[in-house]
């Protein structure tokens, strides 16, 4: 099996899914400083189950996950899959390819599985046992881990070995048979306990199930003598039944002819009421004809004068449509006129119009000649200034190059003034470097000094680490024990508390009450029994639970009331007996006088009333019980004192002997470890809590004082690693001083340079300058030459100018004038716009009143029209209106009639009505009748039916009369069959509380026990197998371990030589008579030393001493893979070279992930990885894999 492919993301700087292919051999994993190459070892380690964030170099959890960079935001949760080539079957499972992942949210959830299956992390540990990929593996040696295996105390050291030994999983397959073991022991206890508690109980359940069978046989007898009762008295009613149902049909017979009769009579009214009926109908139809002729005439009269007014209102409309008419055609004449007045204004303002533009068109073209004449000016003007602007600036080239000369002059003067100034601070830079290199030597001689003060200071610490790395681990040993301590108290409290909870000890009666009141809330004044009530002082249950007995279990009540109600429960349910303590019946009790008995008997502890607690509210049933009991120490003192105390007095010992005062005593000895007792069992419970608090106290103690130990080492390894820091500035600041002194030595040389090249400089400008003063005069001659001439173009120029501006006077007066006449061209434009904007206005005014007149005309002939047919309308509808007035009076007799031959019907009617209720009369009272006599019947059929009812359900009878056939004698009652059921009635009574569940309860309670018996025989035999189980694995990994010591001690002693090419080292057990417990110390002298201390060993030698360590057990017992993380970090050039050498030529064969800066075991890799953070805070992987001849693969 090897390590195929690591697939992590975003677990701490791998925020990218990252995949690493690994092969068989060496690999090399390289890169920078905080690059993320450890965080590698981290991830196979945090999935293969470690769960101490501090050996992942965290503080919490969370921190596996990517917590974001600058330009990336954190993830939610970290996974890492490893994947293992299992081809060769190394681990148990049927796949030749397992990979084993691990992921973790931010929520704080956790999941692991394997080959996609979840898991639990004991799972993967288990998997990995023995394998040397355990908790704690020797093939993976972190950071740090090369100091904890020298470091670390030799019990600790050994863990590595029973790994490489594989006798881890035996020895937690051991621990597990031994905590079987102790829990077979607990069960053992408490069945022994559970046994003698059933074994009290049966002889009571007992006799309460002879009870219930003896009970059982009184209501058997019972039963069957009310059952012949009850025959007898079902067929009595039922002959009673059958006489009261032959009345019945009688009368129902009568009742069927008076309804006949009855009938005839109500049919022969129907008819009269029928014909009624008709005559009101008829009547009511021409009262409706009379109503349509009403509404008829009512809605012509409307109609007609709505008529009138509609012809009234046609009229003046008409009158005023002609008026109307006459007026709009005066308008229309108006607006005729007006139209033409405007089109005659309008075409005069046309006219003059044209000819205003025609004046204009002769003024433009004078000004156009005019204008020619000025643009010919303005060219010979322009000649003439570019002429003057030439010379200008031939003018202004010479004197820009006249003050070229002088600026380069002033330059070369300023660039002189400031070499010279340069050469004089050069000079000033060459002394002060001078005296700067004298302060640098003297720097680096104190420096110097103080590294040598800081490695003092760092041996102190580096001690003092190691002292309080002790005091840590015994303060851890302390913490376990006392967590294991309240393991053991919690495991006992629970037992307790589930006895307490299931009331185990109390009797039936007692519990049901108490399930009652506490489940339901019944029984309110029912306080509660005497043990709950009372609290004892420590050492006295055992003698105030004697000293009660069977009053522990006895209720308080706050009356008679409370006590009955809770009696007649007992009895319903017939759930046994329990006693009750009355507040308002109980008598005061005096408690027993004790000045003169405790001078007599030294053994005289005081009154039981003395060590017990309770309410006031209790006094007086405490009292009743425990006032006339004494409390001595032994049985002697009991024996003496029981002579002089009163006759209903009472002495209990500590030790539980009871002696009365008539002489009875009542002693032994009691079951070993007796925890039964109520209220040693609240004793214990709360002694228990107490313990529980006081040890929780301490385990706080203990926590913060761990805190402060690891505070106090964290303070130390501060302080070492400042101690180093300061070392490594101080080794800095040396190679800085020597780089500084280096470079003012240079630049001492290089000032000298310097002023050299200053004065050859400062000779070059000093010969520029008479070169520049030469050619300044030559330049001014030129100058003065060109201006003469520009002084002649410039006469020339403001000649052409002047005549200029005359011809362009006269231009702009005659532009003026154009300007008038077009002004006066506009104003007549837009005056004659606006007369044919009035004209058109005009035109369309006498056109919308013309099309209104015809509008008008139009609508005064549609109403002429219908005003004619109005009035042929209105002499039709008074013709309608004379018809329906004469209908209405024909109608009108009609009705009359028809009301006269209705009443005469009506009376002949009521005749027969009065007939009809004689009729009914007799019908009611044959249906009274007949209703008493179905009340007397249905009395004896509810009768029937309750016996019938009470037989079926209470004595199985469902057919009376079949059983009274088949059997009279059932019917046969004695007459002292009566008095017989009174007599059972009243032994059933006598019996009082009978448990009729005793039978089966104590069937169940003797099953239990038997079963129990036979648990308690399956237990001791349990106990005897894993006994066998623990000393035989003792066996087993006493000799694997100890041949594995062997054999990694021959390689240690052989690699350890290899290694440091020569020296001595050895492996030797502190204990060699208990192999299995001994620690493992190291005994290391490399060559030319003598014997010493582990930790007196330099950094190279610890290192190459642990490596040598780690490549014998790897001999031993070869792990899949191993990692070794910067391992070499602390060896020099040369161990370094012999480390890779052996590594390359030695090591075991199988496949080595190293994490390495050092180029030797870089060169001993068979593949490179390097890892590398393009982006800030994130991780990335670079692999080169090389050939047998060490080039770069392809």
């Amino acid at each position: 099996m090897y390590l195929k492919r690591l697939e992590i993301f975003g677990f701490k700087s791998f925020a990218e899914k990252t995949e690493i292919q690994f092969s068989d051999g060496i690999s090399a994993i390289v890169g920078p400083n905080g690059s993320g190459k450890s965080n590698i070892s981290d991830a196979i380690c945090w999935v293969m189950g470690e769960q101490s964030i501090k050996n992942l170099r965290g503080s919490k959890l969370e921190d596996v996950i990517f917590a974001g960079s600058e330009k990336r935001k954190p993830l939610g949760y970290a996974q890492v899959s490893l994947v293992l080539d299992n081809s060769d079957g190394y681990l148990p499972l049927s796949y030749s390819e397992v990979v084993i992942t691990r992921k973790f949210y931010r929520s704080g959830e956790s999941q692991f599985l394997i080959n996609n299956n979840e898991c639990r992390l004991k799972d993967i540990q288990e998997l990995m046992l023995d394998t040397g990929l355990g908790k704690e593996a020797y093939s993976i040696i972190s950071q740090g881990k090369v100091d904890e295996i020298l470091n670390s105390s030799p019990e600790q050291r050994r863990l590595i070995f029973e790994e490489a030994a594989g006798i881890i999983k035996y020895k937690l397959r051991q621990k597990e048979a031994v905590k079987k073991l102790a829990d077979a022991e607990q069960n053992l206890l408490r069945l022994a306990d559970l046994i003698q508690e059933i074994k009290t109980q049966l002889p009571n359940l007992e006799k309460q199930a002879a009870e219930a069978k003896e009970y059982k046989q009184l209501v058997d007898e019972l039963r069957n003598l009310e059952k012949k009762v009850l025959l007898k008295k079902w067929k009595k009613t039922a002959v009673l039944l059958e006489k009261y149902q032959q009345e019945l049909t009688s009368y129902y017979d009568q009742l069927a002819a008076c309804e006949g009769e009855l009938s005839k009579e109500e049919l022969n009214g129907e008819k009269q009421q029928q014909n009624l009926l008709y005559l009101e109908q008829a009547i009511q139809e021409k009262q409706r004809e009379k109503e349509d002729l009403i509404n008829q005439q009512s809605s012509l009269e409307r109609r007609l004068d709505v008529g009138k007014e509609k012809l009234r209102s046609w009229t003046e409309r008409l009158d005023r449509l002609a008026k109307d008419i006459n007026l709009l055609t005066d308008q229309l004449n108006v607006f005729t006129e007006n139209e033409k007045e405007s089109e005659n204004k309008y075409l005069v303002l046309q006219q003059e119009v044209e000819e205003l533009r025609k004046e204009l068109a002769e003024k433009n073209e004078t000004n156009l000649r005019l204008k020619l004449v000025l643009e010919e000016l303005e060219q010979k003007m322009k000649e003439a200034k570019e002429q003057l602007i030439d010379l200008l600036n031939e003018t202004a080239k010479n004197n820009n190059q006249l003050h070229r000369i002088i600026l380069e002059q002033s330059q070369i003067d300023k660039t002189l003034a400031k070499y010279q100034e340069q050469r004089e601070a050069v000079v000033e830079y060459k002394d002060k470097y001078e005296a700067r290199l004298t302060s640098l030597k003297e720097e680096l001689l104190g420096v110097e000094d103080q590294q040598k003060q800081t490695l003092g200071r760092l041996s102190e610490y580096k001690a003092d680490f190691v002292e309080q790395e002790k005091k840590l681990a015994h303060l851890n040993n302390q913490r376990l024990k006392i967590k294991e301590k309240i393991q053991d108290l919690s495991t006992r409290l629970r037992m307790l508390q589930d006895l307490e909870k299931q009331k185990s000890g109390y009797n039936q009666g007692v519990k049901a009450i108490i399930k009652e009141k506490e489940e339901k809330g019944y029984f309110p004044d029912v306080y509660g029994i005497v043990a709950d009530l009372i609290k004892v002082s420590p050492g006295y249950e055992l003698a105030i639970e004697v000293a009660l007995g069977a009053g522990l279990q006895y209720f308080i009540t706050k009356n008679e009331k409370s006590a009955r109600e809770a009696v007649s429960f007992l009895k319903q349910g017939r759930l046994g007996r329990v006693t009750f303590l009355p507040l308002d019946l109980l008598t005061e009790s005096q408690p027993i006088s004790l000045t003169e008995l405790k001078e007599k008997h030294s053994g005289l502890i005081g009154s039981a009333l003395d060590v017990i607690s309770f309410a006031r509210d209790y006094d007086k049933a405490v009292k009743f019980l425990l006032s006339k009991v004494l409390i001595v120490k032994d049985l002697n003192t009991a024996v003496k004192l029981s002579r002089e105390i009163p006759k209903n007095g009472r002495i209990v010992t500590l030790d539980g002997d009871l002696v009365s005062a008539s002489g009875m005593i009542t002693g032994g000895s009691w079951q070993k470890d007796r925890k039964n007792g109520l209220l040693e069992r609240k004793r214990e419970i709360a002694e228990i809590r107490k313990q529980l608090t006081e040890l929780s106290v301490q385990l706080r103690e203990n926590e913060l004082e761990l805190n402060k130990r690891q505070e106090i080492i964290a303070g130390i390894k501060s302080k070492i690693e400042l101690a180093e820091e300061q070392l490594v500035q101080s080794r800095i600041k040396t190679d800085t001083l020597m780089q500084e002194i280096k470079h003012n030595i240079s630049l001492v040389k290089e000032n000298e340079e310097k002023i050299e090249l200053f004065n050859l400089e400062i000779q070059e400008l000093l010969e520029q300058d008479k070169e520049l003063r030469l050619e300044k005069e030559r330049i001014e001659e030129k100058i003065k030459v060109k201006e003469e001439l520009a002084a002649k173009a410039r006469s020339n120029y403001e000649f052409l100018k002047s005549r200029q501006e005359n011809d362009f006077n006269k231009y702009l007066e005659l532009d003026k004038t154009n300007t008038e006449l077009k002004v006066k061209l506009a104003a007549l434009e837009e005056r004659m716009a606006n007369f044919e904007k009035v004209w058109k206005q005009a035109k369309q005014v006498r056109l919308d009143s013309k099309q209104k007149l015809q509008e008008q005309q139009a609508e005064y002939a549609e109403l002429t029209k219908n005003k004619e047919a109005l009035i042929l309308e209105l002499a039709d509808m008074d013709e309608k209106l004379k018809n329906i007035i004469d209908d209405s009076l024909k109608l009108e007799q009609i009705l009359k009639e028809k009301q006269e031959r209705r009443n005469e019907q009506l009376v002949v009617w009521q005749a027969t009505e009065q007939k009809l209720k004689a009729l009914r009369k007799k019908q009611a009272e044959l249906k009274k009748k007949i209703n008493e006599q179905e009340i007397s019947l249905a009395a004896y059929q509810t009768e029937i039916k309750h016996l019938n009812q009470v037989l079926g359900e209470n004595y199985g009878v469902t057919r009376p009369q079949e059983l009274i056939s088949a059997d009279p004698d059932l019917i046969v009652v004695k007459q002292d069959t009566v008095v017989r059921i009174e007599n059972l009635k009243q032994k059933i009574e006598q019996m009082n509380s009978v448990n009729l569940g005793a039978i089966e309860e104590f069937k169940r309670v003797k099953e239990r026990y038997d079963f129990l018996n036979k648990q308690k025989e399956d237990l001791l035999e349990a106990k005897k197998g894993l006994i066998r189980v623990v000393k035989e694995m003792g066996k087993k990994m006493e000799k694997n371990f100890l041949e594995t010591i062997s054999k990694v001690k021959a390689n240690f002693s052989l690699i350890y030589g290899q290694l440091f090419e020569g020296g001595r080292a050895e492996l030797v057990l502190t204990d060699e008579d208990n192999p299995l417990e001994a620690g493992i110390e190291i005994i290391a002298q490399p060559p030319g030393k003598k014997q010493q201390h582990l930790s007196l060993l330099s950094g190279g030698e610890r290192a190459l001493t642990a490596i040598a360590l780690l490549f014998a057990i790897l001999r031993v017992k070869k792990s899949p893979f191993s990692i070794l993380d910067e391992i070499d970090a602390s060896l020099d050039e040369a161990n370094v070279r012999r480390f890779a050498d052996f590594l390359k030529k030695h090591a075991p064969s199988g496949q080595y992930i190293i994490i390495t800066h050092q180029k030797a075991t870089m060169s001993a890799a068979d593949a490179l990885y390097g890892v590398t953070m393009e982006e800030a805070g994130v991780s990335k992987i670079i692999s080169v894999k090389f050939d047998e001849e060490g080039r770069e693969a392809v």
